[in-house]
């Protein structure tokens, strides 16, 4: 069995790479549609901004006969999520929360594009999920931007109500991939029996 590794982290529209184990509950919070995020989660340094998600998009597969097994995860992390202490509003933890639901929504979609890829070889399936990556990264640093200018960090209460809206929208609509793993065949010799 072999083990491939992929990590991609979002920051808003900052991205950073590297490898972290995302089982413990203080440290991180895997996207789910039953999470509970509190302004306690927010636990890095002291922000300049009101506040800023840290989440990261991590990705790993895992190589057995002839398909690759993915697990693509949205993760918040709390360490780097910062917070004015003094302005620990409602509407602006929904603002924040939505960043991370964004980071679920091009999650989804590239398990949806990857989970239609077609048996290639191995080298071919990580240059088109390579691609996919990226394709979906510079969409999502996009739509976190134009989030962030539209409802201006939820200053303007009407399009944040619209953008809350929208998100819990894209989200419903790719419920068919919310499941964090995605298995993609592999065109592969067969071995002779011996």
């Amino acid at each position: 069995m072999k083990k491939i590794v992929f990590l991609i982290l979002f920051v808003s529209a900052v991205f950073v790479s590297h490898s972290q184990d995302y089982t413990d509950t203080t440290k991180y919070i895997i996207y789910s549609d039953t999470m509970n995020i509190t302004w306690n989660d927010f636990r890095g340094e002291i922000s300049t901004d009101f506040a800023r998600t840290y989440s990261e998009v991590s990705m790993q597969a895992v190589m057995n006969e002839c398909e690759l097994t993915y697990e693509i995860m949205s993760v918040m992390v709390k360490d780097r999520s910062r917070q004015l202490k003094d302005h620990q509003e409602k509407e602006l933890l929904v603002h924040e929360i939505t960043h991370f639901k964004i980071t679920e929504v091009y999650t989804r979609k590239m398990r949806k594009e990857i989970d239609s890829l077609t048996a290639l070889p191995l080298e071919k399936v990580k240059e088109q999920v390579s691609a996919i990556f990226r394709k979906y990264l510079k969409e999502a640093k996009e739509f976190q931007n134009k989030y962030d200018d539209e409802t201006n960090h939820s200053m303007v209460r009407d399009k944040q109500i619209e953008w809350e809206k929208r998100v819990d929208e894209m989200l419903e609509e790719l419920k068919g991939y919310s499941d964090t793993h995605v298995t993609v065949p592999l065109k592969c010799k067969k071995k002779k029996n011996q």
